[in-house]
């Protein structure tokens, strides 16, 4: 494609134009003696000891032979469509299952209300911070900082993970990072900061977590968004305030004003780079990592909009197919992500449908545990960055354990899937391979009987066409309900309840982190563990009989019972 032949001028004349086509037949035609050669199976060469398609070795050829300019070849309008056709058959399933929201109005009034509420809670959370200062007897006088937030480095807010990527759901967390100036300190953040979260009307169960591997904040926004936050300081605050000269501070804007802004321009956000490790400690680093990554790979991947559009269509899958939650041992938002941009990169010219047959084709095929990268394993650190031990299953017998690594483009490079399972490997292969070959297994029609919305289905028995109220759509079987519990004969149910919202919330958080645990303790010579990570949460009267046909207790003080049920299925060897 735009290949230009050894020893002829780069020109707009003279350039030769290949289109790639599929399969079947097309006719390559000279510009200058409008010579036509049919093309076939036998028409393939073989050019730097690999396979040439038919129609790029009869276009070579005719091109040598061509005396005036190089070849043009003329692509059947036939095939023009089956690239459409692929590419709105792939529209369709993701609008019909809510994935592709209209994102790209830059009117506030013509986007998603979802998107808005996002926008609005990054603004909200910005402003609070512009306010925050530190306590005296932690950061020093604060008198000696100055009123006038134009005078000194604010902390500034980043957001990342799907948000940033432009691929988040309705249920999606947002996550964001607190990057604050050197007189800000993480002991503050969990104090001081917590108490103005919990004090705000906007803001609603304020879960802190700061012995966590990654310390975190967990709050509601608005009773809708689920927030993650996490902290990290500058060593100098000199770049920071270099960043923040460019933009107004929020806090002197309207809500309205704010918002506005933010939703109807592109997010400009502080740029993390090497010189931002200085000073940090390993806490520090991996709450970096995060925004890092995100930026990386949106600097990474040749086609953004195609990149995007294979993202949703990938978590919408696993999402469906009770295979998505980094908590539980499968996969989450980041891994995806990595594994999506590696797949844009080996094919960065392919259009979406052809990008996602080539991510279900690639990774069902992957033998794990070898490591998916995305760049060489970073283990020197940058200059005054603290060392921190980069991914190496053979220093490191920990890593040697890992099951499916996929590893993080930002130093230090980590594995973004160490709590990954073997029953959690186990479910993704087989729904991975069952993704293959359905999409593997569905052609188009050859293009000169092409009609719009109708495609053939090969499978092991004769052809048969599908019209469109069948079904027609090969992404079809992507996105179907999930026949998990048509393939299990026997269930492990953990039910977990409580008789209040917040013991609930914190009660399900306690579990859902044990449950990897579980899983694995599950995993034995006799028995094998499939965990589906959805959960099934409902609310009833405490006077209601329960799931399991027994009364729930009446003692509780309130009338009401808060449940959430998953389910694991057990086969027997």
């Amino acid at each position: 494609k735009g290949q230009q032949q050894q020893g002829q001028p780069e020109s707009m004349n003279q350039r030769p134009i290949f289109a790639g086509v599929a399969g079947g037949d097309c006719s390559v035609t000279s510009s200058s003696t409008m010579e036509s050669l049919e093309l076939g199976p036998s028409t393939a060469g073989v050019v730097g000891g690999r396979e040439e398609a038919p129609f790029m070795a009869a276009a070579r050829r005719l091109a040598t032979s061509a005396k005036t300019s190089p070849p043009v070849v003329v692509v059947p309008k036939a095939w023009e469509n089956e690239g459409n056709l692929l590419d709105n058959a792939l529209n369709e399933v993701l609008r019909r299952t809510g994935v592709l929201a209209n994102l790209s109005s830059t009117s506030p009034q013509q986007q998603p209300h979802d998107e808005l509420s996002r926008h609005r809670a990054v603004s909200y959370l910005q402003r609070m911070l512009d306010k925050w200062i530190p306590r005296p007897s932690v950061a020093g006088d604060t008198k000696s900082l100055p009123a006038n937030p134009w005078n000194r480095s604010r902390p500034t807010l980043i957001t990342f993970g799907s948000f940033r990527l432009g691929v988040h759901r309705m249920d999606s967390d947002l996550d964001v990072l607190a990057l604050c100036p050197p007189e800000f300190s993480r002991g503050e953040f969990f104090s001081s900061w917590v108490d103005l979260l919990k004090k705000d009307k906007s803001i609603s169960k304020v879960h802190a977590i700061p012995g966590a591997y990654t310390p975190v904040i967990k709050f509601m926004f608005e009773s809708k968004i689920h927030v993650d936050m996490l902290f990290a300081r500058v060593a100098d605050g000199a770049k920071l305030r270099s960043f923040q000269e460019t933009r107004p501070p929020l806090s002197v804007l309207g809500e309205a004003e704010a918002t506005t802004m933010n939703a109807a321009t592109p997010r400009i956000e502080y740029k993390i780079d090497d010189s931002d490790l200085k000073e940090q400690d390993e806490a520090g680093v991996r709450s970096l990592n995060g925004a890092r990554v995100s930026q990386m790979l949106l600097e990474m991947v040749p086609n953004l909009d195609s990149y995007r559009k294979v993202l949703r269509a990938v978590k919408e899958w696993a999402v469906t197919k009770g295979i998505y939650s980094n908590v539980l041992g499968f996969l989450g938002g980041v891994n995806f992500a990595i594994l999506v941009a590696y797949v844009c990169r080996e094919c960065p010219t392919d259009d979406p449908p052809a990008l996602l047959r080539h991510f279900f084709r690639i990774f069902s095929q992957w033998t794990w545990p070898e490591p998916v990268t995305l760049v060489p394993i970073e283990s020197v650190p940058p200059k005054g960055a603290p060392f921190m031990p980069a991914w190496d299953p053979v220093q490191y017998r920990r890593d040697g354990l890992h099951v499916m690594p996929i590893i993080t483009p930002a130093y230090p490079s980590m594995n973004s899937t160490y709590n990954v399972g073997l029953s959690q490997l186990r479910r993704l292969q087989v729904e991975l391979k069952r993704a293959s070959d359905s999409l593997s297994s569905t052609t188009l029609r050859p293009p000169r009987s092409i009609q719009p919305r109708t495609y053939l289905q090969v499978g092991n028995g004769p052809s048969a066409e599908r019209s469109e109220g069948e079904s027609s759509n090969p992404f079809e079987s992507l996105f179907a309900k999930s026949d998990f519990f048509a393939r299990h004969a026997n269930f492990l149910q953990v039910k977990i309840q409580a008789s209040n919202e917040q013991d609930f919330l914190e009660w399900h958080r306690l579990i859902e982190s044990r449950l990897r645990l579980l899983i694995a303790a599950l995993e034995t010579q006799d028995t094998q563990a499939w965990p589906y990570s959805h959960f099934f949460n409902r609310t009833y009267d405490v006077n209601d009989r329960d799931s399991s046909g027994g009364v729930v207790d009446q003692g509780s003080p309130t009338s009401r019972i808060y449940e959430s049920s998953l389910f694991i299925g057990i086969r027997f060897c």
